[in-house]
């Protein structure tokens, strides 16, 4: 088992990380010449002497650091000389800092970094929505080393195992995510990340966050979207494991260090006692501190609990069932999942409520 693990630029973080399998960490700085999928509020400031600094302290113990160039847009500012020369300059940072792999979303960079910076291994993203055999082996013609795949394909493991087999690059399945299942603000919400993380853009990271809230309503106001999302049991790697599969991502570097340590400890031990929704970053002061202006005095928002051990189990029906093929509102298994094991509260409810009325607020027209 090899994790490749989140790093928010807490140095206590490193140290605490040495009785776990990480072989990898990532991280961006909180804005850059490319970009992210994190916007730069979100993230920890830090200088550029102290990055490198932590750098070379994770190289110092015999981990990789992977730097994230993973931004889906750049304004087709990548064709202009002018921006390409920030692009070497900031690629010769990393070099200097000892960086030795890169996650790249954009096709032509990927190109571009092989090109003049081979000695790079090369990440492809989760915004490549790679979910194909052919799409896999077209980014590995490009030069990608380690093909992240797609979540939203994590429980076709038919699938899996052909790409595993198809492929000679290394594979990487991203296992605490908690997108919707084939979400509809995916693509968009890539971009608005992409810009709100960018030195130069003129958005000066502004950002709203019209995808999150649209996500948070969603999956609140019915807690069946939650089991059908795109996240991967702690219990269940060795499934993964059998198919050829040894990378494992786990997120998020906008969270706190002792989020990240006890997520990456549940999935080195292959076990998570009590709430599932402790594996996703979605911290409920957070929900207080974005939308409280919508919530009455007093309110103290709720999240769902997932019973983990009442999901033992679970993956097993996917062995032979593919949801890309099936029809939701035929199947019904993610249903009966939902019912023995989701417990939603009144509190709950009103909170999707409360999300609901954020995004009301944002179509709203200012006639000032």
């Amino acid at each position: 088992m090899n994790l490749r693990l989140a790093f928010n630029w807490d140095k206590n973080l490193l140290d605490n990380i040495k009785e776990l399998p990480v072989k990898s960490m990532f991280g961006i700085m909180p804005s850059d010449i490319v970009g992210g999928g994190r916007p730069t509020a979100a993230l920890r400031n830090i200088s550029k002497d102290d990055a490198t600094d932590l750098i070379r302290e994770i190289r110092s113990k015999g981990i990789s650091f992977n730097y994230l160039l993973n931004a889906v847009c750049l304004d087709n500012k990548e064709f202009t000389k002018e921006w390409t020369e920030e692009l070497v300059k900031h690629l010769d940072w990393l070099v200097s800092c000892g960086v030795d792999a890169l996650t790249v979303s954009i096709p032509y960079l990927i190109q571009f970094i092989k090109k003049n910076y081979p000695d790079f291994r090369i990440s492809t993203s989760i915004f490549d929505r790679i979910s194909t055999v052919e799409r896999a082996r077209y980014f590995e013609d490009l030069g990608a080393d380690d093909i992240v795949l797609d979540p939203n394909i994590n429980r076709e493991l038919k699938l899996i195992g052909k790409m595993r087999k198809a492929l000679d690059a290394e594979m990487t399945i991203y296992v605490n995510g908690h997108c919707l299942y084939q979400c509809p603000f995916a693509f968009y919400h890539a971009e608005q990340l992409a810009h709100s993380s960018q030195s130069w853009h003129p958005s000066g990271g502004y950002y709203t966050e019209y995808c999150w809230y649209s996500c948070m309503k969603n999956r609140l106001e019915d807690p069946v979207k939650l089991i059908k999302s795109i996240w991967v049991r702690p219990e269940d790697l060795k499934t993964y494991e059998d198919l050829g599969i040894n990378n494992f991502k786990v997120g998020d570097r906008t969270a706190r260090s002792e989020y990240i340590l006890n997520t990456a400890r549940a999935y080195a031990a292959g076990s998570l006692e009590g709430n599932l929704m402790n594996l996703f970053n979605i911290p409920v002061p957070m929900i207080q501190y974005t939308i409280g202006q919508y919530m009455e005095p007093g309110f103290k928002p709720e999240l769902p609990y997932i019973d983990n051990r009442a999901l033992d189990g679970f993956l097993e029906f996917f062995r032979n069932k593919s949801c890309a093929q099936s029809d939701c509102n035929e199947c019904h298994y993610c249903d009966r999942i939902a019912e023995k094991v989701v417990k939603n509260t009144a509190p709950g409810k009103t909170t999707a409520a409360y999300f609901e009325k954020a995004i009301g607020d944002i179509f709203t027209i200012n006639p000032q």
